[in-house]
């Protein structure tokens, strides 16, 4: 069920910011869905549960609208996870996916390699406090891990904030770093 989801998600990254969703081909493979027929339809199938979200239907119904929605492309109707946990976390989703669609100020979730070579005005980075401690350091280009910190907060416009902490990092003096 999480690769139909995925589906369903990449419909609003598409609209909302110009990419794909990672991971959309791995889904189209494993749920084996023909890759040209889906994404000729894909719109037309996936942007009506899109609109029942925005419209404020709850998640429990359109997660079952979804399993229907997949099984109209030839995959086996996904059923009702046996786990409550699990059926929980997908509405849980869900419902994530619709708090943020009425939003304008959405920043993309990528790894610092997908990320590689482009800007956004806003970024938003996670780091662990390893890396944390690195960056407060300073960075030095003779360590790949440095490295990788460097291109992960250097793709923002004007803000790089850390993710789970509300103080955007200051990045004053870190190109005279490396």
């Amino acid at each position: 069920m999480q690769q139909t989801l995925l589906l369903l998600l990449d419909v609003v990254t598409k609209s909302r910011l110009g990419e794909n969703a990672h991971g959309r081909e791995s889904a189209i493979a494993k749920l084996k869905i023909d890759r040209d027929s889906f994404l000729q339809k894909q719109r037309e199938i996936m942007e009506p549960l899109v609109a029942r979200l925005m419209a404020g239907e709850d998640a429990v119904t359109v997660l079952d609208a979804l399993r229907d929605t997949v099984k109209s492309l030839g995959v086996r109707r996904p059923s009702r996870l046996g786990d409550p946990s699990k059926e929980a976390a997908l509405v849980e989703q869900i419902a994530q996916i619709a708090a943020r669609l009425p939003r304008t100020d959405l920043i993309p979730g990528l790894t610092v390699f997908q990320a590689k070579g482009q800007e956004w005005s806003r970024v938003g980075v996670v780091l662990s406090s390893a890396q944390v401690a690195m960056l407060e350091g300073g960075l030095q280009q003779d360590f790949e891990d440095h490295c990788i910190i460097y291109v992960a907060v250097t793709r923002a416009k004007w803000l790089c904030g850390r993710l789970g902490d509300d103080r955007p990092l200051d990045l004053a003096g870190l190109e005279d770093e490396l």
